[in-house]
């Protein structure tokens, strides 16, 4: 008697929050599957000089420290991505 059985109400419930709690984890990661290839698609400059200068432009900085060239580069393209992406999300509104 102190045992309480779920109701098909709760069941149908809890069936609905999963439901939805995948199909948001699923869009989520579509649209990270697609920014990665949005960004590797992207025109970045290759000299170590013209990503400074582009960072700069951004107004971000130059150079972190422990930072190399690759990973300098890298966090342009994620940059640009980034505003890339907010621009079309301007645009369709």
């Amino acid at each position: 008697e102190n045992i309480r059985m779920p109701t098909g109400g709760d069941v149908s419930d809890q069936a609905v929050e999963d439901m939805l709690r995948a199909r948001q984890q699923h869009e989520d990661a579509v649209k990270a599957f697609e920014q990665k290839a949005a960004q590797r698609q992207m025109a970045v400059p290759t000299s170590d000089a013209q990503v400074k200068a582009k960072l700069r432009e951004f107004g971000e900085p130059a150079c972190i420290f422990g930072e190399g060239p690759y990973e300098r580069r890298d966090r342009l393209r994620t940059i640009m991505a980034g505003r890339s992406s907010e621009t079309q999300h301007a645009k369709r509104q």
